[in-house]
This record gives C-alpha cells, sequence and structure tokens, in this order.
C-alpha cells in the first residue's frame, strides 16, 4: 500500500468518523427534547369572573369562594372553571398523566376537591364533563390507572359510572372528543382550601397571601367564668411586628356566636351567657401575610352565684294568664310533665318535682299560684332542676288546682306547670279528719259515760 492509498483512506475514515458523530449528535438532540417552559401565574377571588363559558377563570357562585392564607376557599358543591382561548388535544392529557405532570393540591386539615375536565367534539359541538375519582386532602397526581367518571353520553362508556382513564381516552378519541376546552377544580364535600394546580405547562397558584405562621404562638384565657368576673387573654410567640385584634364568642354547643362589643383584651361575663362556654379569637396581621387567625380554648360553662329571690312576677292569680301567655312559650303543661304522679297531691307527704331546664341558668325561683307563695330557690344541674314540694309547703295551699311557675334568675325563662292538691292527708295516708273526728267522738262517750256513772251512784 503506497503513501497515496493510504491517505486517502485516513480521509475516507475520518469523514466516516465525523459523519457518525455528527448524526449520532443528531440522534441526542432528537432524543432530547427541549425542556418545557412551565408559566407561573397567581389566582385570587377577584380574578374570578361569573360569566361560565367565557374565556378565563369564572364561576357559577362567586359568593361560594373566599381568598384565605395561601390558598382559595371553594365551598361545598362549588367550582371554579378556566376555559382555554385554544383548547388542548386530548393526547396531552394521556403524555401529561403518564408523566404525572397534572396534580393538584388542597390543605391538609380541609375536605379533597376533584379535578375536572371538559372534552369536546368540536366538529359537531358536543361536549361531556370527566371528574376524578377519589381525590385526598393534600396533593393528588392522577395516574393512567386512576379512576374518573364520565358525565355524559359516549359510546363504551357508562354513564356516571367510574373507569379507569385509560379506558376511558380511547373511548373519547373514537367519538371524535379529541379537544380539552376547559379545566377546572370541584369541591365535593364542604369547603376546600386549594392551593396549587399544575397543568398543560401552568403552575398555577391560588387565594391570599399565605398565612402567618402559627409554631409556638399561644392564645391563653385566665379568670373565672362567673356573672360578674372578669376574663382576660394573653398572647405570645407571634411574629415581631404583628398587630392583633381580639373578638370574644360564646359557644352553646350546637351554636354560637360573637359578642357584641366584646373586642379588647378582657371580658366582663354577663347574664346572658350562663351555661355557655366563652373563648377569645386572636387575629394577627403583618405585612405580607393573611390576616391569620388562633383562638383560645373554650372556658368552663359559665355560672352564676345565687341571688336572693326575686318578687313573684305577678301579685296574684288575675294576671297570671296574661303573664304565662307572654312568657311560657310552652303554656301550663300537665302535672306529671313535672315528674310528679297524675291526680291530687297528698299534702301530708314530701314530693320532687323534676324538669328539664333549658334557660342559661344556675338557679331558678320557684313560685306556687293562686296566691303566689314562694316555693324556693333551686339549683340548675345538668339541664335539669329537682323542686323539693314539701308538706310545710302543700299544707299552706288550699286544696284544689294551682300553678307552678318556674323563672330563670339570669335568663328570666318561664316554665309552668298544673299542680293538683287535696289538703288534710297524713302521710301514712289516712284523712286528718279521720283521727280528729275520731278524737271528738271518743271525747262525747267518754262523757256520756261520765254522766251516766254519776246517774247510778246517785240512784244508789
Amino acid at each position: 500500500m503506497n503513501h497515496t492509498t493510504l491517505s486517502a483512506r485516513l480521509r475516507r475514515g475520518a469523514a466516516l468518523g465525523l459523519g457518525v458523530v455528527l448524526l449520532s449528535g443528531a440522534t441526542l438532540a432528537v432524543a432530547a427534547p427541549a425542556q418545557a417552559v412551565v408559566v407561573s401565574t397567581h389566582v385570587a377571588k377577584a380574578d374570578i369572573g361569573s360569566e361560565v363559558g367565557a374565556t378565563g377563570w369564572q364561576t357559577y357562585a362567586p359568593d361560594n369562594l373566599q381568598d384565605v392564607g395561601g390558598a382559595l376557599s371553594i365551598a361545598y358543591g362549588g367550582s371554579i372553571t378556566n376555559t382555554l382561548e385554544t383548547p388542548e388535544p386530548l393526547s396531552s392529557v394521556s403524555d401529561a398523566v403518564a408523566e404525572s405532570l397534572i396534580s393538584w393540591t388542597t390543605s391538609e386539615d380541609t375536605t379533597p376537591s376533584a379535578l375536572e375536565l371538559t372534552v369536546q367534539n368540536s366538529e359537531l359541538g358536543e361536549s361531556t364533563t370527566l371528574r376524578y375519582v377519589g381525590a385526598v386532602s393534600g396533593t393528588n397526581t392522577p395516574g393512567l390507572d386512576s379512576s374518573w367518571i364520565v358525565w355524559g353520553d359516549v359510546p363504551g362508556l357508562a354513564f356516571g359510572e367510574p373507569a379507569t382513564l385509560e379506558t376511558i381516552l380511547p373511548a373519547l378519541e373514537t367519538a371524535g372528543m379529541t379537544d380539552v376546552s376547559a379545566y377546572g377544580i370541584y369541591s365535593e364535600i364542604s369547603a376546600s382550601y386549594l392551593s396549587t394546580l399544575d397543568i398543560f405547562g401552568t403552575a398555577f397558584t391560588f387565594g391570599g397571601p399565605p398565612s402567618l405562621p402559627l409554631d409556638g404562638v399561644s392564645v391563653t384565657v385566665t379568670g373565672s367564668p362567673v356573672v360578674g368576673q372578669t376574663l382576660s387573654v394573653t398572647t405570645a410567640g407571634w411574629p415581631a411586628g404583628t398587630e392583633l385584634s381580639y373578638e370574644w364568642f360564646w359557644n352553646g354547643g350546637m351554636m354560637g356566636g360573637g359578642i357584641e362589643g366584646a373586642s379588647g383584651t378582657s371580658y366582663t361575663v354577663t347574664g346572658d351567657l350562663v351555661s355557655r362556654f366563652l373563648g377569645v379569637l386572636v387575629t394577627g396581621t403583618a405585612e405580607g401575610f393573611s390576616p391569620t387567625t388562633l383562638n383560645s380554648e373554650l372556658t368552663a360553662a359559665v355560672t352564676a352565684t345565687e341571688q336572693p329571690a326575686a318578687a313573684a312576677p305577678v301579685a296574684d292569680s288575675s294576671g297570671l294568664d296574661a303573664f304565662l301567655a307572654a312568657s311560657a312559650p310552652a303554656g301550663v303543661q300537665a302535672q306529671d310533665a313535672a315528674g310528679l304522679p297524675a291526680g291530687s297531691l297528698n299534702a301530708g307527704t314530701n314530693h320532687t318535682a323534676s324538669i328539664v331546664w333549658d334557660g342559661a341558668d344556675s338557679f331558678v325561683d320557684v313560685y306556687a299560684y293562686s296566691s303566689p307563695v314562694l316555693v324556693g330557690t333551686f339549683a340548675v344541674v345538668d339541664g335539669a332542676v329537682h323542686i323539693e314540694l314539701s308538706t310545710g309547703l302543700l299544707t299552706q295551699l288550699s286544696a284544689g288546682d294551682h300553678t307552678m311557675v318556674v323563672v330563670g334568675q339570669s335568663s328570666k325563662a318561664v316554665q309552668a306547670y298544673a299542680l293538683n292538691v287535696t289538703a288534710g292527708l297524713a302521710e301514712s295516708g289516712v284523712e286528718t279528719t279521720l283521727p280528729l273526728g275520731a278524737a271528738s267522738l271518743m271525747l262525747l262517750l267518754g262523757a256520756a259515760l261520765l254522766v251516766a256513772r254519776r246517774r247510778r251512784s246517785a240512784q244508789l
């Protein structure tokens, strides 16, 4: 082999090698797609319109939305929908799901919400909605094996029945529904706090600015929850520069609310809140954060000290009917509704009435009419009042019908019960008039015997 031939072969080999390198580079360039550009967008309530179907984020019910710290609150049954100016191809859903590029996040301590997709046949103007099944609080990232419900008539799919996405997508393609015209979020159970949504190359964040960090923040109420006593609130741990505001509230189980005018660091307990529980909401406000609220633990139930019995609500029975009509919603209840036996009460025996008391009271005053007699003041314990009707009281009442009136010391709530008393019955159950009659008869008989004896003595 001569030098010329060797040189030619080397040149050809170098050219071939360079071609291989260039071809390999081209292949690598094809195999490594350009990184997708992700657009970050923030959406607050003010950015969401109410013209459903119009381009951009819309909602049927704006009142169902609320900006909260770092999220958008969506009430139960509420939804938000983003209608696209240019539909996305349905195939992009399959690709994005396969690569875990579609996800959304709700706050861990709120209920979940579901992603919805609106898919249409652009030529026929037909559309259907897909809704994700099995959403959880926190982050949801559906895969091709995730379940969805199709809310529409699509050949090969059952209306409203869950099916996997890998089953749904081919059926939609076959039906010509190849365009995604909108997507959105639906709140499934109760208020859901939506914080993020990543879809089709856009990373959305929602709602107001983030909440203030509450790690180490405390709110403490001190004092006794007794009518007339003052409660105080102390706080600690708020970030520097945080301004605080206060709202005292009451809780009664299924009911509750703010206390009008109670917006300071202390509150003096009033009588209308007896049996309720009290607490205070402290809201911190700082630049760059949403107003953030932390509430104290509830106090024990409010109590009131026993007060001297008030005067009878009306002076005599002539005004009783009008008073009860205005003040006792249940009217005059039957005697046995107070846990007393039906029929007449034996005035010679102690009795105890037991009634349920819903008024906000620690003590009640009890009176017996016709002429008002103070029965006494009795404590409310666990929503009940036990009223002692002693023989001393019952013997003060004339035989016949009476009305027992119960009035709350704090709430002034009123309940009334019928009483029927038979006077003169001994505790043994024997009429007291019988022993007196027998004694009188014995005296008469004794006197007669004495007269008879004297007569016999005189005859002797």
